[in-house]
This record gives C-alpha cells, sequence and structure tokens, in this order.
C-alpha cells in the first residue's frame, strides 16, 4: 500500500512554534513535531485522498458503457501542451496486456482542476468486465511542504536569475506569476527556465550566495494555506489541553445532600471549524 509515500506534513515545526512560543526545549520541539504529523496524517485520511503529487496505477471494473471515474489524488497534471497526465486502457481479457491506450477527447475527458476531483468521463462505449480499466496518471496536492533550498542565488541580471543546483521547480509546480523571497526581496516569477533556474522581474538587491529562498505560492504551504492554519489551530488548540482530560459532560447525582460527580469522556476529536476548512478539500463519491 505504501501508504508513507502519499503523506506532506501539512506545515513546519517553526510555522507551528509562531503560535506556541513557549515551547523552547528539544523535548517540547519533539512532541509538536509528533502532532504535526500525526494531525497532517489525520487530514490525509479525513479527506479521503492521496495527496503527494506523482505517478499512480489504479484498476477499475467496468459494468457500464459510460462511466464516470473519480480518482483518488487530484488535481491532475498536465504536460507541456497541455494535457492532461493521464494514460487509459481497457482490456477485458482473461490475460490482459493494457498495450493500446484510448484516445483523448476522443474516447474520454478529464477533468483536472481542484473543484471536479479528478474526475474522467468517457465519451465511446468500454468493454465490461474485472479490471478492464487501467488508468495511470500524474495527481495530487503538492510535492513538498515548502518549495525552499538554501543553495545560492546569482548576481543581478540581465538576465534576473535565481539559480539553485538543488532545486527541482519543474516537478514542483513551480509555475510563472508565483514569487519568490530572498532575504528581504520579493520578486514575480516570468519564467522557469530549468529545473535548476528561475527568471524574475526586477533585480535583487543583494542576493549573494548561500542564502534561502521559498517560492511562495508552491508546495503544500503555498497552495492550500487555508489548511495549513487549520492545521496549525488544531495543534495550538491540542498543546493547550493535552494534560486536561476532554470532558464531554459534567453533573451532580443524588438527592439533597449528595456532591457526587461524574465524566463522560471522549477522545480528542478535530475541531468543527477545521472540519469545515477539510470538508471543501474532501473526497465526494457522487460523480
Amino acid at each position: 500500500m505504501e501508504r508513507w509515500r502519499d503523506l506532506i506534513l501539512m506545515s513546519t515545526r517553526d510555522r507551528v512554534l509562531v503560535r506556541l512560543p513557549g515551547v523552547q526545549s528539544d523535548s517540547l520541539k519533539g512532541q509538536v513535531d509528533t502532532l504535526l504529523q500525526n494531525y497532517s496524517r489525520r487530514f490525509m485520511d479525513y479527506m479521503d485522498r492521496k495527496i503527494v503529487y506523482r505517478e499512480r496505477t489504479e484498476y477499475f471494473d467496468v459494468a457500464e458503457d459510460y462511466p464516470i471515474i473519480k480518482l483518488a489524488a487530484w488535481p491532475i497534471g498536465l504536460d507541456a501542451t497541455p494535457e492532461p497526465l493521464v494514460e487509459i486502457f481497457n482490456d477485458n481479457s482473461a490475460s490482459p496486456t493494457y498495450t493500446t491506450a484510448l484516445t483523448y477527447q476522443d474516447d474520454y475527458r478529464v477533468y483536472t482542476d481542484e473543484d471536479h476531483q479528478g474526475k474522467i468521463k468517457f465519451r465511446s462505449p468500454l468493454l465490461h468486465g474485472a479490471q478492464a480499466l487501467k488508468i495511470v496518471w500524474t495527481g495530487g496536492m503538492a510535492t513538498k511542504t515548502i518549495i525552499t533550498e538554501a543553495d545560492g542565488v546569482t548576481a543581478n541580471g540581465p538576465p534576473r536569475t535565481l539559480d539553485s543546483a538543488l532545486a527541482t521547480f519543474e516537478d514542483d509546480l513551480v509555475e510563472v506569476g508565483m514569487t519568490v523571497t530572498v532575504g528581504n526581496d520579493t520578486r514575480e516569477i516570468t519564467a522557469v527556465v530549468s529545473q535548476t533556474q528561475l527568471e524574475v522581474d526586477a533585480d535583487w538587491t543583494s542576493p549573494g550566495s548561500g542564502q534561502t529562498y521559498v517560492v511562495n505560492e508552491a508546495g503544500f504551504v503555498g497552495a492550500y494555506e487555508e489548511i495549513e492554519e487549520a492545521l496549525i489551530d488544531q495543534i495550538v488548540f491540542h498543546w493547550k489541553r493535552r494534560d486536561k482530560l476532554d470532558v464531554k459532560a459534567m453533573g451532580v447525582q443524588g438527592g439533597t445532600g449528595v456532591n457526587t460527580t461524574y465524566m463522560d469522556l471522549h477522545p480528542l476529536r478535530l475541531m468543527d471549524g477545521v472540519i469545515d476548512v477539510l470538508h471543501n478539500f474532501r473526497r465526494i463519491q457522487y460523480p
């Protein structure tokens, strides 16, 4: 199942600790790290979707001519054309080889955006059978928590560039129009030249080398800031109640002069406001 491959931390320890200034020791920071990982997984499970942007393969039974399929990881990636990074095979033989792909647009349409949840709608009849449909696709919410590296910035242009030998800008879904920050400078990206180089719209004031850059709108934090904020709210709420029982109800039993209390306990749950946020990104099964 390789479930670990689909976990992205939905924030960072440093960003959480802005809301928990009293956490100073390594031991306490380790506890925050545990909450960060566990709640990131809890959020992923609640949304019922795969969140890491990568290639996947899934098989589907076919019982009707024009089914509507929803993939487990979306948004769907696009190639340079741009066409969706989806390949579909329909083979209902006893020993299927899945060698001939269906034709995009003629045989099926792909809804690539967040709102349509990776929906594929077929336009031509399919061969029916168990696992008669094989879909290979690339999709997901992000590749990393934050697109950042401490790996040097070029001097002022032209062209005005940012170089990072360890970067994978193209693979990490960095796009023209996003912004990149180095030190006190924030510049708009005008071209994704390669995996390791960006062009920006204005000179750097003092880029130097070995400085840290952050692509602000990329990565999970940049693309889904409302989920990150909900995660931090949940962790802070948990942290402040970590030494307390989670009390569902209290009362007094007995008649006059009797002072006996009772408590009905339940495990700590996601806050209502957090659920409201996550519900907007949750997989819905109906077409």
